[in-house]
């Protein structure tokens, strides 16, 4: 099941923010999107501390309520995905995004001033949306206990092809050509 989806610019403002399928609606959107900004940093210089050296940072991480998926352009911007735990690594589904939907509609886009509000982009917004909402688990529970244990093993530390470090199975960080993990 997908929660919600933001990108944050360079300079953490929030450029977009969707949901879908909460439970609880959010008070105050502002203060929401500054703490998942916040917690993007936080736990991308946690990785770069406890990871081993050229950390670049973080993928994704579990909690028993969701699981909080990312990605990070060269660029600077970030792309994050809440969903259910049991939802495999959405790290190709953001890179998508940005590839085929954020760069072809977005930063092609003649109108669109950088750093404003992409939500002004509705070509953006309604191919974002059909594509989140044609993913298999867009609004089914998957139950952590039904899976596989490899399954759920891959879901929970899902690396870049090239190398990765897992911490506590709960965040993967991408670092080039190693493959440790640092119990947390």
């Amino acid at each position: 099941m997908i929660y919600n989806f933001y990108i944050f610019s360079r300079v953490r403002k929030c450029l977009c923010r969707e949901e879908w399928n909460r439970t609880k609606p959010c008070a105050d959107v502002r203060e929401e999107a500054k703490l998942v900004s916040g917690l993007l940093i936080t736990l991308n210089s946690f990785a770069q501390q406890m990871g081993p050296p050229k950390t670049m940072g973080f993928m994704s991480y579990s909690t028993p309520q969701y699981k909080m998926h990312s990605f990070e352009t060269a660029t600077g911007y970030r792309f994050v995905l809440t969903t259910d735990p049991g939802v495999p690594d959405q790290h190709d589904c953001l890179k998508q995004i940005y590839a085929d939907l954020f760069v072809e509609h977005v930063i092609k886009n003649p109108m669109y001033q950088i750093g404003e509000d992409v939500s002004k982009c509705t070509a953006f917004t309604t191919r974002l949306q059909s594509f989140l909402q044609t993913r298999p688990f867009f609004a089914m529970l998957i139950r952590r206990d039904a899976l596989p244990s490899r399954v759920l093993a891959s879901s929970l530390e899902q690396v870049l092809p090239s190398s990765s470090v897992g911490i506590g199975s709960v965040l993967s960080v991408a670092i080039p050509r190693a493959a440790e993990k640092i119990i947390a």
